[in-house]
């Protein structure tokens, strides 16, 4: 079975729009919506991701968040997540992909005293 998944790019400035988009279609899919706890400190979602296979990720939150990769303590990737500021990577973007290390494990920091509810998409290809 495959899957098909794609990032629609919009730009508006001054009255000119500009817009793209990049379809990616891979044999894995994985998505998660968690809340993460008011005040919580290195809350774990269970996730596992082979790096290498990763052809597009989506992680947004409603409210500020540090993410951390396989330890909350001595992280492999951090990434400062903005309120409803999507992050957004494709295999073929030209950039390097925020998650660098494989993952076992993604552990969450709020520290505004409210819930926030993370959303995570990951397309992979696992014959990479």
């Amino acid at each position: 079975m495959s899957f098909s998944a794609t990032l629609t790019y919009k730009a508006v400035c001054n009255g000119a729009t500009f817009e793209g988009n990049v379809t990616k279609t891979a044999g894995k899919f994985q998505s998660f919506s968690e809340t993460i706890s008011a005040d919580s400190t290195d809350q774990l979602v269970a996730c596992t991701l082979d790096v290498s296979q990763i052809e597009f990720l989506y992680i947004k939150a409603s409210g500020a968040l540090t993410l951390e990769t396989n330890d909350g303590s001595s992280a492999d990737d951090t990434i400062a997540l903005v309120a409803d500021e999507p992050v957004m990577w494709h295999k073929s973007s030209g950039v390097v992909c925020p998650l660098t290390t494989d993952v076992t494990g993604l552990y969450f920091t709020e520290g505004n005293s409210a819930n926030v509810l993370v959303e995570m998409m990951f397309l992979e290809d696992p014959t990479a």
